[in-house]
């Protein structure tokens, strides 16, 4: 027993061949030697109890800490997506298709509100999923031609041959069709994979910004053609087959990341 009377263990003495009972002096000196033993035991247990409880201040205090690191990170992050979306705001560019909060768009929005104010060609690289649509929208709300219509055009949906007559239109049997120039008359006509369109089509989107006029298929007269342009394209246009005079037209060129590149998002 130790000190407070409680059980530590149990010492056992062979006796051997010894059959009488220990004398008093063998007792006293068993007692104590047990009594040591006990006390020695007790203060390893304290110091196991301790230790234990130790670890459990420590391992509560890790957590505490882990918890308060959360609850900054979080912080930081609201912090930073409310700063994002006062930075959208303030550019006007903001709308409900537009997701992206994170320091990569925010940079894209500041990009898109230097470059879109003129009304000469852009161009977009991007990936199909990017976001076009979102981008070209904002690009044409700050443009010059923000009060005409905004069309976006997939050239790969195209028919062969057919994409030269789609754009400047077809004067030829007896109903004469429009072409998206047209369509897109007084605002922003937004052709998506644009190295899709065949040399024709090139060429009539040079003459529609070089000289602001296009020619249906089997008319006579050019018809004024006041489009601003957004050419979307994987690869730099300048990589592209287009006629170097039309590549030299465009103004500014924005990379739309994809989402895996702004997880932030």
């Amino acid at each position: 027993l130790d000190g407070d009377g409680e059980l530590m263990g149990v010492v056992l003495l062979p006796r051997g061949g010894r059959v009488e009972a220990p004398t008093y002096e063998e007792e006293v000196r068993l007692t104590a030697v047990t009594r040591s033993i006990a006390g020695s035991l007790s203060l390893i247990s304290a110091m196991e109890r301790s230790r234990e409880r130790e670890a459990k201040a420590m391992q509560r205090a890790d957590e505490s800490d882990a918890r308060r690191e959360a609850a900054e990170s979080e912080h930081r992050h609201l912090l930073e997506r409310e700063r994002g979306v006062r930075a959208f705001r303030s550019l006007g560019s903001l709308d409900e298709a537009w997701v992206g909060y994170s320091a990569t768009m925010r940079a894209l929005a500041e990009r898109i509100a230097a470059v879109s104010a003129g009304d000469a060609p852009l161009c977009l690289l991007a990936e199909p999923g990017a976001g076009v649509a979102a981008v070209a929208r904002a690009i044409h709300a700050k443009s010059a031609c923000c009060d005409g219509p905004l069309v976006i055009l997939d050239a790969a949906s195209m028919r062969d041959g057919d994409a030269l007559a789609s754009l400047v239109g077809d004067q030829r049997g007896a109903r004469p069709r429009p072409g998206w120039f047209e369509h897109a008359m007084g605002g922003t006509l937004v052709i998506e994979d644009v190295a899709a369109l065949g040399h024709d089509a090139h060429v009539a989107l040079l003459d529609a910004v070089r000289d602001a006029r296009a020619r249906r298929i089997g008319a006579v007269d050019p018809y004024a053609c006041k489009v601003r342009l957004v050419l979307v394209a994987r690869r730099a246009v300048s990589e592209l087959d287009l006629p170097s005079e039309l590549v030299s037209k465009v103004s500014a060129t924005l990379q739309i990341p994809p989402l895996r590149a702004r997880a932030d998002d």
